[in-house]
Parts: structure tokens; C-alpha cells; sequence
């Protein structure tokens, strides 16, 4: 029905349909009902319900005549809509924002009341006013709610709008949180090749300055490394791991339970405790359930929780996502968030982090764990973090002014960053106590688009722009049968004009349909004569190390650190890759934590390389 336009919309056999649809459709009661208990909700309503004759000066014969809307007489309020909601973000102790209210409204006899009914003052919330007349409210009236807090964590309050003649009261909901360190938050609007930073508001801040860097020296913040869902009762259990570079107060984090996957975070277990008050650098930290009958889970806890069962934060049973909160500001998570009851992905079983990863995430990334099954307790303790030996910075000291955030563009798609910000104040430097971590997306694939000037021997190929794309390759084929045969063609540019050299033109091998491996692509090597042409040494080589190349990453990525031999990561190796035994023993591997490298010598002396990060070269 739709014509691929604005304007008008529908097909006119479409928009006729339509109208007598709603001619001979006539609104029912129940629909009334609906529309109204929509409104109570979203403070909102379909203007169709209310004056269904409305579409005949849309889309009808009335289409030049202004709707006659029947004077309300009704008091209502016009600002602000039932259920808005104001968000003071993230604040540190001790600081003030001030957001502004428009009450406006129509035919009030009464004055406004204003009143918290959660929350309120005790969160460190304030009103200008407690009261709007009714004179003041219809000529529009702005009120000041004040944000100061004096304790750590985040909330939802509730301000109640009653009054005025209204028969139901309006509510806006009052998100807010504070901590008592400078951070870094969490980045937003991250897609392929770029992301918004951001960071909480210093007061004594008269600027602030960004590190941006691929690499990581150490952990961001304390993360959960492991999460343990017993097939037996309460055989539960959570570790958190420490790679910070330095000694952490536990007294300042805490976990909570979102029930049932869906809801706030609630139920809540603080970390603090005499026996363990701190976690050392390079530590891990094991909370096991007070109701867990597992001797060897018990022996090897640092802390064991309250045994109160249902009631308690380890109750988890498989669809409660647990979260990790430094000062009340929450830092990381591992389960699906709102997914509600039956999103069961956590049932009997072990995750444990990939040793990569170093910052925690508020969002639950699972290519970041790996399933070690059901039971397996075995790994407790053990976890540690791969560091990159080296930072590759995309700026460095880079002074951003007093905004609170900044927009970087031209990263690396599918690639891990980190951020660290510094507050610049006339009493000196302050380092936020954390470093943030982003994660930009891959590549999102081209939409295909129809040909366009298609003539008997050619036609114009379209796609969908890419943000971050450099260049595309094109596959043409026909189809015979089911079976697809190549078209080779020269093509001098494409749509956006830029050139497409024929060099981007390939044949993958065989049992291997992904141009994404060049280092599988077949080689063609031209002769005058018909005589033979081996292959170079070096490229053959190449190769095979290429392979060993890619088992390593899928070894990780199963294990959670790289193989100390060629043989031993070649058992990963994707499919379609022929496997050469005696190529894999002559290549030496060396690992560290985080990194890998491999060589092999050539007959004539020198040594080929393969980094970690696929660069090769010979020396």
C-alpha cells in the first residue's frame, strides 16, 4: 500500500478501504475505555477514539476545512503529561542541579497541590513551591525541583500534581543518582566509528581533559567474573575480581538482584565486611549463598551471604540478572535485563568472564563469558586478566572545556577502547576513580537496493551508504540451477563514484565461501610458456601461519586465553581450513596474557611474523 514516498502515503484504492472501514467500524465502548486507562498511563490518547469524523478532514472531502474541536470544559492539565519523567543524572556528593517544571492548564478551579510520594526530601530533592493557584497554573506557572545530595546511590521518586478540580492526580517521576567519587560513566550512542563519552560534573571544575586509548594496563573498575547457578539447592555463587592496579575498599560496592528479569534492582547485598574489607589488586573475591550445602564452594567463599533463602540477593535461580554498584551507581551486570519471568539463562549452570575482558559493562555482552557447563566450581579463584602490553592512543590530553561530554568519530569498528578523564580544578588535577570502557560495533551489512538502468547487457548495482565503510566488494552471479556461477566484469565505479579497483575482485576457495579470509583466497600466477609456477616460499608460509592465526583467536575465545603451541590451537581451527601438521610444528608461538606472536623461518634466513592483530611482516 505503501508508494516508497511521504506523500501522500496510500494508494488511493488503499485509503478508500480504509475510510469505510472507519466509517462502518463505529468506536465502542470498550475502545473509549481503552483510550482513557492509555491516557492515565501515557498521558496520551488516540484522537480517532475521541472524534472518529477527524479522518474526513485528513484524508476526506473536508481535507480544506479547519476541524471544529468541541471547546473542552473540563479541568485538565496541558504540562506536564501524567507520567513524564525528569532525570538529574548522575551528580557527585555534595553538588546541586536544579531542573525547571511548566505546570499549564486549563478551566482549574482549584489550586494545585505538590507533594512527594516517594522519595522526596530525604533523597535530597526540593521544591520551589508546594502549591500552583489555579490563576497561576492556567497562565502557565514554572516551578524549581533542586537536586543535593548528601548520600550515595541512585532512585526514582515520585512527585504528586493533585488538585485543581482534576479527577485523577498526575504523577512525574524524579530519576536521580549520586556517588561520592569523581567517575567516568558509562559511553552512549556507540555504533561502528563512534561514541559519545561522558563523566559526572566536578564542581571545582574549571575543565576537563580525555585520555582515548585501545590497550589496557589495567581493569576499568572491580567486575563480576564469575556467576555460579548450582543444579543443588543454594549451591550459588558470585566472584568479583579486582584488576585495578591497586588495593579496592569493598565498603563501597554492593550487589542486587533484578527478580525475575524484570523490574528495578532490589534486593541488595552490601560487600563490606570484617573478616575481608579489602580486595587486593589482582584478587578475587567469592560470595556464596548462606544456604549452600557445597563444602568445597564454602571453603573457598570470602564472604558468605545471610541465609534468608527466597529473600536473599543469592536466591538467584537462572532469570535474576545481578548487578554490581560502586557507591550506589551501578558498574556492571551479567543476565538479561526486563526480560521478565522465563527468560531462563542462567539455569544450573557456570560463566566465567573472558580473561580480555577488563571493564565492566552495564549492559550484559555474552560473547564476554563462556559457559563452563553445570557444577564446574573448579575455576573459582583462578580468574585473571590479559593485559595489552602497550596503549595505542587516539588522543592523548585532550582538553574538552567544562562540558560533561564528548563526541569521538573515526574509531575502529568491532574494536575495545578505553577512556580516562581528568577533572581540572585551581586546587589541582582530580582523576576520575575509574576508566571506562567502549566496545564499537562491527560493520553493519549494505541493504541491497533494486538495479536501476537496466539495460540487455548492464545495469546500475545500488546500496545503502555505510557509516565507516571504506570501500565494498560486489559478488555477480547468475543462477543456474541452484548452483552459482561468477560473472567477471570490470567495474571502473561505483554509485558514490568512487573507484572499485579490479584487484577487489576474488575467488574464494573452495568449502570456504567468505571473502572475509584473504589469506584463503586462491592464487593465479601467469605464464607465457605453460610452465610450471610453485607458489613463493613466503606466501605458502604465509598461509599456514595465517591459520594458526585465526585457531588462535577461536581458542580464546573458547578458553579464555591463547595455546602455548601451534598444535594445540589447531584443534579450533574454522571450518574449511586444510590443517598441515608439519607447518604447525615449525611455528614457534609466544604468549602473554593478552597477546600473541607467531614465527617461522624461511630458508633464506630471515623470519616471518604474524602479530596478534594479524599485521605480519618479514625481518
Amino acid at each position: 500500500m505503501m508508494q516508497n514516498n511521504t506523500w501522500p502515503v496510500w494508494q488511493s484504492w488503499a485509503l478508500q478501504l480504509l475510510m469505510e472501514w472507519n466509517k462502518n467500524d463505529l468506536k465502542s465502548a470498550r475502545e473509549e475505555e481503552r483510550a482513557e486507562a492509555v491516557y492515565k498511563i501515557q498521558g496520551n490518547r488516540n484522537p480517532f477514539i475521541d472524534y472518529p469524523d477527524l479522518v474526513d478532514y485528513i484524508w476526506g472531502d473536508k481535507t480544506s476545512t479547519p476541524y471544529p474541536f468541541p471547546d473542552e470544559t473540563e479541568p485538565f492539565l496541558i504540562s506536564p503529561r501524567n507520567n513524564k519523567t525528569l532525570d538529574f543524572g548522575i551528580l557527585l556528593q555534595g553538588d546541586n542541579k536544579t531542573i525547571d517544571l511548566d505546570i499549564q492548564g486549563k478551566n482549574l478551579t482549584e489550586t494545585l497541590n505538590l507533594y512527594w510520594k516517594t522519595g522526596g526530601e530525604n533523597s535530597g530533592l526540593s521544591l520551589s513551591q508546594e502549591s500552583v493557584t489555579a490563576n497561576e497554573a492556567i497562565n502557565g506557572k514554572t516551578i524549581h525541583i533542586c537536586y543535593m545530595p548528601q548520600t550515595s546511590g541512585t532512585g526514582i521518586d515520585t512527585l504528586v500534581i493533585k488538585g485543581g478540580g482534576l479527577t485523577d492526580s498526575v504523577i512525574v517521576k524524579v530519576s536521580r543518582g549520586a556517588t561520592e567519587d569523581f567517575m567516568a560513566l558509562p559511553a552512549t550512542e556507540t555504533t561502528s566509528t563512534q561514541s559519545t563519552l561522558r563523566w559526572i560534573r566536578h564542581p571545582q571544575a574549571t575543565g576537563y581533559r580525555i585520555d582515548l586509548y585501545s590497550g589496557d594496563q589495567q581493569a576499568g573498575d572491580l567486575i563480576i567474573s564469575s556467576y555460579i547457578e548450582g543444579s543443588k539447592g543454594y549451591d550459588k555463587a558470585i566472584e568479583i575480581y579486582n584488576g585495578t592496579g591497586k588495593d579496592i575498599d569493598l565498603s563501597k560496592y554492593s550487589l542486587r538482584k533484578q527478580t525475575n528479569g524484570s523490574g528495578s534492582f532490589g534486593t541488595e547485598l552490601f560487600l563490606k565486611n570484617d573478616e575481608h574489607p579489602i580486595l587486593a589488586d589482582g584478587e578475587n573475591f567469592l560470595i556464596v549463598s548462606g544456604d549452600c550445602t557445597n563444602e568445597a564452594l564454602i571453603n573457598r567463599a570470602q564472604m558468605i551471604a545471610p541465609a534468608e533463602k527466597e529473600k536473599s540477593l543469592m536466591s538467584f535461580n537462572g532469570d535474576d540478572a545481578i548487578g554490581l554498584y560502586h557507591n550506589g551507581i551501578q558498574i556492571d551486570v551479567i543476565g538479561d535485563v526486563d526480560t521478565g519471568k522465563g527468560a531462563t539463562w542462567g539455569v544450573n549452570v557456570t560463566y566465567m568472564r573472558k580473561t580480555e575482558v577488563t571493564h565492566p559493562t552495564t549492559v550484559c555482552d555474552w560473547s564476554e563469558w563462556v559457559n563452563l557447563g553445570q557444577d564446574v566450581i573448579d575455576r573459582t579463584g583462578t580468574f585473571t586478566m590479559q593485559f595489552a602490553p602497550e596503549s595505542q592512543y587516539v588522543f592523548e590530553d585532550k582538553e574538552v572545556g567544562e562540558q560533561t561530554e564528548y563526541q569521538v568519530s573515526g574509531l575502529m569498528p568491532n574494536h575495545r577502547y578505553t577512556y580516562r578523564v581528568t577533572a581540572l580544578s585551581a586546587q589541582g588535577e582530580i582523576e576520575a576513580v575509574n576508566t571506562m570502557g567502549i566496545k564499537t560495533s562491527p560493520l553493519e551489512s549494505p541493504e541491497v537496493l533494486d538495479a536501476t538502468e537496466i539495460t540487455e547487457n548492464s545495469f546500475v548495482a545500488n546500496w545503502d551508504i555505510v557509516s565507516g565503510a571504506e570501500h565494498y566488494l560486489i559478488d555477480l552471479y547468475t543462477l543456474i540451477g541452484d548452483e552459482e556461477v561468477e560473472i567477471f566484469e570490470t567495474f571502473t565505479n561505483v554509485k558514490d563514484g568512487k573507484p572499485l579497483p579490479e584487484d577487489n575482485w576474488v575467488w574464494a576457495a573452495t568449502g570456504l565461501i567468505d571473502i572475509h579470509y584473504p589469506e584463503t583466497w586462491a592464487y593465479v600466477f601467469f605464464t607465457e610458456n605453460g610452465e610450471s609456477c610453485p607458489m613463493p616460499e613466503e606466501e605458502k608460509i604465509k598461509l599456514e601461519m595465517y591459520k594458526i592465526y585465526y585457531a588462535q583467536h577461536e581458542y580464546c575465545r573458547r578458553f579464555g586465553c591463547f595455546a602455548k603451541t601451534a598444535e594445540e590451537a589447531a584443534a579450533c581451527l574454522p571450518t574449511g581450513f586444510a590443517y598441515d601438521a608439519d607447518a604447525a610444528k615449525k611455528t614457534i608461538v609466544e604468549t602473554t596474557s593478552r597477546y600473541f606472536e607467531l614465527s617461522r623461518k624461511l630458508t633464506c634466513g630471515k623470519t616471518m611474523v604474524v602479530q596478534c592483530d594479524g599485521f605480519n611482516y618479514i625481518e
